[in-house]
């Protein structure tokens, strides 16, 4: 509970974080707690914030103000009670992901009084987390013996020696559940074949990770563990790989909460034989 300096009123929800909107609008009780020995009686008011939209790594301001209701204007609060205020927020903003807020204002003769509100315009799980930056991510990429990264499309070849790698670069516009990396041979057509680990599926995976300014690099040393965790590697050939994530409020179990981007084929070829 949260208290306001030299006052005896109280408010024992301090803020309201509402969400996502995807099932609609938010029912929300305030409840005014009186202390003192006398009646306390409030104007009940909302006061909108700036609300932001776009890319979360360059954000616009914009005014996007929810629908509030209120179901009282006024409340009076007799001593040593407390006297609910429902309040019902929504938007119909058409736009996923737009980030929205305000206060919930109780004003007196001699004090101000309020509460913080915030919420998320549509459903988080309609917003892609995998953008493209601009350049085409997630690309899977080549380095220099620098480790200066170039963007290529199908046909690469890796030695596997140094930095000459595989490298998936990708951006995460918002957090992430999951992330898995998926190897696959690839089929002389080049798409994905037979799974390169199927005992176990992905050669590297990842749980919670946060949204990037940027972009992120994953670098393939073409090794992947086996079912006993013993790390192997990949013969000389063409492979494919798979970056797969899960979104924030995903369910592992849902196809539909991943977003799955799959590599152009690439060659492997280091020379001798590889076990």
């Amino acid at each position: 509970m949260v208290e306001a300096a030299a006052t005896s009123t109280s408010i024992a929800q301090p803020t309201v974080s509402l969400g996502d909107s995807a099932d609609g609008g938010h029912s929300v009780t305030v409840r005014v707690r009186n202390d003192g020995d006398t009646p306390k009686t409030y104007s009940v008011g909302v006061r909108q914030g700036v609300a932001t939209g776009g890319s979360t790594s360059d954000p616009s301001f914009e005014v996007a103000d929810a629908s509030v209701r209120l179901s009282a204007r006024t409340i009076t609060v007799q001593p040593h009670r407390a006297e609910p205020i429902t309040v019902r927020i929504s938007e119909d903003f058409g736009e996923d992901g737009i980030i929205y807020g305000g206060w919930i204002e109780l004003t007196s003769a001699d004090e101000d009084l309020s509460v913080p509100f915030a919420g998320l315009s549509g459903s988080y799980k309609k917003l892609t987390v995998l953008t493209d930056q601009g350049i085409g991510l997630p690309s899977l990429a080549s380095a220099d013996a620098a480790g200066d990264l170039s963007l290529v499309g199908e046909g690469a070849t890796f030695t596997m020696s140094g930095n000459d790698v595989p490298h998936l670069v990708y951006h995460l516009e918002y957090p992430a559940r999951r992330m898995e990396v998926v190897a696959y041979h690839a089929k002389a057509d080049g798409t994905k074949g037979k799974l390169v680990n199927p005992a176990v599926g992905q050669v590297a995976s990842e749980d919670f990770l946060g949204r990037d300014t940027d972009y992120e690099v994953f670098s393939w040393d073409g090794s992947y563990p086996n079912k006993n965790d013993k790390l192997k590697q990949v013969k000389d050939g063409q492979y494919i790989l798979e970056l797969r994530v899960l979104k924030a409020s995903g369910s592992a179990s849902r196809a539909k909460d991943w977003e799955v981007w799959t590599s152009p084929a690439f060659t492997v070829q280091r020379g001798g034989d590889q076990q």
